[in-house]
């Protein structure tokens, strides 16, 4: 008990500072997203930062020595469905142009040990190739942002497998912090539509953004719809 008492006194003291900063995360990070033709989400759609809510999910952590239980995510017809931590804020977004695809979940997630906010993304795709989602997603990159897309080939999963992606985005602000972005991709490639799987993050935090990435796709199934 006393090991809590003095974690949220330590918390205590940094609130301060940690709220401003948190406030210029969110700023900076969706004004870099906004330099994408394809920008999540808007500025108005942020989620509050409710840092008693963040410190009270930690402080449980500290006193149960566990870790909370996932969330599950699937799509209405239980086509893809994957787990991931409820440490993820879901958002709401407003509905994305024709060409951008269906958007079925977004959220974000505050990490109090590093200052910083990360974004999960799910979209549905008319297209059935690789080739051509791969070929949308640099389209939707915009004219000033330079981005470098890997192709990490096909990953096994529940009932299927995935494809995946790691992409980088050079937004075209050198010297500014936040000039880069990366994302780690999932694409789900069915017989009438795909899946897309984003989790985008900050350069300066990504490898710890990455393993989160590389965990979730792990838990992803796959139930192809029933062919007549």
């Amino acid at each position: 008990m006393k090991i809590v008492s003095g974690y949220l006194l330590f918390l205590g003291l940094i609130i301060g500072a940690l709220t401003l900063s948190m406030f210029w995360q969110f700023n900076s990070f969706q004004q870099n997203l906004s330099r994408l033709s394809f920008s999540i989400p808007a500025s108005t759609q942020l989620p509050s930062l409710d840092i008693n809510s963040e410190l009270k999910k930690i402080t449980e952590q500290a006193a149960n020595q566990t870790y909370p239980a996932t969330k599950e995510f699937a799509t209405s017809d239980k086509a893809l469905a994957f787990s991931y931590s409820p440490l993820w804020q879901e958002t709401t977004s407003a509905p994305l142009a024709a060409d951008q695809g269906k958007l079925l979940f977004s959220a974000s997630r505050i990490n109090i040990a590093q200052l910083s906010l990360s974004y999960l993304i799910v979209r549905e795709l008319a297209a059935t190739n690789k080739d051509d989602v791969i070929s949308q997603l640099k389209n939707e990159a915009g004219a000033q942002t330079k981005i470098t897309i890997t192709d990490n080939g096909q990953q096994n999963v529940k009932a299927g497998t995935i494809e995946v992606l790691d992409a980088a985005y050079d937004l075209g602000m050198p010297g500014q912090p936040g000039s880069s972005l990366n994302a780690k991709i999932a694409l789900v490639i069915l017989s009438d539509k795909s899946y897309v799987i984003s989790v985008y993050g900050s350069q300066n935090i990504w490898e710890s953004v990455k393993t989160e990435a590389n965990a979730l796709f792990s838990s992803i199934q796959i139930t192809p719809p029933i062919t007549q």
